[in-house]
């Protein structure tokens, strides 16, 4: 599933957009999660850090596309950035914020899902280093380079991100499964599991992880010393 925002003053033509996705979902067998917004005003009120691609016209209400895709960019990198426009002469801006296409007005469904094709291996590329998060009624594919730790409260686990917290309804087992694979994530004790790579120092007591000092259990201890020297020398001047 592959999360887009399509952000378009025009309802008709917004309607197109969606039409588009759709017509790549029935030709190529693609999914798309679609949220609509007609301002970029509502859109970063509401906006979510989980889109993998947002669409926008470079004419809108308050706020130009470009400009909106400046903002974009101060809190996310990682978001694929699409423009539509009729306008030719705005395209060379689109390298300033990364675009990864401007697709000029008019076009057909057919041009549109060829284009939005040929920027899915810069997608799935993102999503090989993702996991599949439940948040709130959405199930997404979230970046594990973005995320600091993991936490438990209760029966959510606490992701907390380079971008905010989020909660999922799961438990810390779970998470450690999935997690596994990436080789960067480790207990400290039975309620946080930790991003190694976020790791500023040990301490006699615990660790700091980005500027968060963590309780590590006696039982954890071993183990975590253990894998923070494996994942690398260069983190030997991190211990104390």
């Amino acid at each position: 599933m592959i999360n887009v925002a399509i952000i378009e003053q025009n309802q008709t033509e917004a309607k197109y957009l969606v039409d588009c996705f759709r017509y790549i979902t029935e030709t190529d067998g693609r999914q798309f999660f679609i949220s609509q917004f007609l301002s970029p005003l509502v859109f970063f009120e509401r906006f979510e850090q989980y889109y993998d691609i947002v669409v926008l016209n470079t004419a809108l209400p308050m706020m130009d596309g470009m400009e909106v895709a400046r903002q974009l960019r101060k809190i996310n990198r990682d978001i694929g950035i699409v423009f539509v426009s009729d306008d030719d002469k705005m395209a060379i801006k689109g390298y300033e914020v990364s675009a990864l296409d401007y697709i000029l007005k008019p076009f057909t469904k057919q041009e549109f899902c060829a284009r939005i094709n040929r920027i899915i291996p810069h997608v799935n590329k993102k999503l090989t280093n993702s996991i599949l998060v439940n948040f709130k009624d959405k199930s997404v594919f979230f970046s594990v380079g973005r995320i600091i730790y993991l936490e438990t409260q209760g029966h959510y686990i606490i992701y907390h991100t380079t971008d905010g917290d989020f909660s999922e309804y799961s438990t810390m087992k779970k998470a450690e499964q999935t997690l596994s694979r990436f080789g960067i994530f480790v207990k400290c004790n039975q309620c946080y599991l930790v991003n190694l790579a976020y790791i500023d120092r040990m301490l006699p007591d615990g660790v700091v992880v980005a500027g968060k000092k963590l309780a590590v259990s006696r039982q954890q201890k071993k183990k975590f010393v253990a894998a923070l020297a494996e994942y690398g020398q260069s983190n030997m001047h991190k211990w104390q």
